[in-house]
This record gives C-alpha cells, sequence and structure tokens, in this order.
C-alpha cells in the first residue's frame, strides 16, 4: 500500500536521467513546482532544448555515469532512459544518495510513480491506481474534471485568505468545521458558476461575521 504525499519541491533539486518524451514529461512537471531540474543526456527534445537556453533547467549534455548524481544533491531522481540498465543503476545510486527515484519503465523499481492529476489551482486532484489500471486513472480524471471549475478553485483562495481570520476569531475547531460546511451549501460556489463573483464574495464575508 502506496503512501500518498504532496511534495513542496521549491528550490530543491531534481535530477532527470534522459532527454525523450518521458524525460520532457517528468521536467514539465517539476518545472510547476519550482523545483530546479537538472538534466542529463547527450541529447534533448526541442522543448527541452527550449527550456535548456532560457535557463529553467541545466543541462548537462553527456550520457550518465556512474557517480554523476553526488554533486548534484538531488531530493528526487528520475531515471527515463530508454536503457533498462542504466535506469536500475541510476536507481541504485539514487538510493545511495537518500533520494527518492522514480524508475519510468518499471514502477515497482522505483520508490514512487506520478499520480493522474487534475490542477485547478491552488487545488491538485491526485489518482493512482497503484498500476492496475492507468486507463480507468485516466478516464475518472477526466470524469472529475467535468465536475471541478474554476469557481472551485476562486473558493479555495478565498477560504485560504480568510482561514488566518477565521483561526482567531474562532478558536473551537467544530465551530470552524460548521462554518466551512455552510460555506459549501451556501449559493457561494453557484454564484461564481454564474460569474456572479461580487454577490459571492459580498455572500461569503456576510457569512463571516454573522460568525463570530
Amino acid at each position: 500500500m502506496n503512501y500518498p504525499v504532496s511534495l513542496d519541491l521549491g528550490g530543491k533539486t531534481c535530477v532527470v536521467i534522459g532527454g525523450g518524451a518521458v524525460a520532457a514529461r517528468k521536467v514539465a512537471g517539476l518545472l510547476r513546482t519550482g523545483a530546479r531540474v537538472v538534466v542529463v543526456a547527450p541529447e534533448l527534445t526541442d522543448g527541452l532544448q527550449e527550456h535548456a537556453a532560457s535557463g529553467k533547467i541545466h543541462w548537462l549534455q553527456q550520457r550518465w555515469t556512474a557517480g554523476a548524481l553526488r554533486a548534484h544533491g538531488p531530493t528526487l531522481v528520475f531515471a527515463a532512459t530508454d536503457d533498462t540498465v542504466v535506469n536500475q543503476a541510476v536507481a541504485g545510486e539514487a538510493r545511495q544518495l537518500g533520494a527518492l527515484v522514480n524508475v519510468a519503465d518499471d514502477s515497482e523499481a522505483g520508490d514512487f510513480s506520478n499520480m493522474a492529476t487534475l490542477r485547478r489551482p491552488p487545488l491538485t486532484i491526485a489518482l493512482d491506481s497503484g498500476g492496475a489500471s492507468p486507463a480507468l486513472v485516466t478516464w475518472l480524471r477526466d470524469l472529475i474534471a467535468g465536475c471541478v471549475g474554476e469557481e472551485h478553485a476562486t473558493l479555495a483562495r478565498w477560504l485560504g485568505e480568510i482561514r488566518p481570520q477565521l483561526r482567531a476569531e474562532i478558536p473551537e475547531q467544530e465551530h470552524r468545521r460548521r462554518f466551512y460546511h455552510d460555506v459549501l451549501e451556501s449559493d457561494v460556489l453557484a454564484l461564481l458558476g454564474s460569474n456572479q463573483v461580487d454577490e459571492a464574495r459580498n455572500l461569503l464575508h456576510s457569512m463571516v461575521r454573522k460568525s463570530r
């Protein structure tokens, strides 16, 4: 049984071994987190070359060799070459350094796998089947995408903004829980969904005042 987590990789070093399409997908996800991305590969896809030219990633234009990871002190390592032997060697070295590793061609050989994600910042919804059925996971993600819209993301931001105030003014956790439940059962989301933003904000603020 895997343990799902959401990692804060901002400023942390993540090394991707490989420069093909799989590596490009890994890099795209890492860049969204604000991680420092190092790519080790003799060649890159056009997209990765653009990232390297703009300074978004640090490219070491070489094949992976034993000991290549040590200088970077990575938090995460992605073995994303088309060579199974190389990927296994990368995984072994990563573990020796205390880094978690993802092996692109063999999820069981790695320490973690990437989950299918739906992003509505600040919301992130992630799904995983433990490798049983990636197709089902993708189908479920697309199904959920039709139910979670920008109105949910906006409400999440608003609730995040007022959370410190609520914690200060409503110290009882059960009282705060009831408040959040009441907000979700109110017309705030419906107003946001119909683009009545000011009305939704006013309703939320009135509920905050009444909860004191």
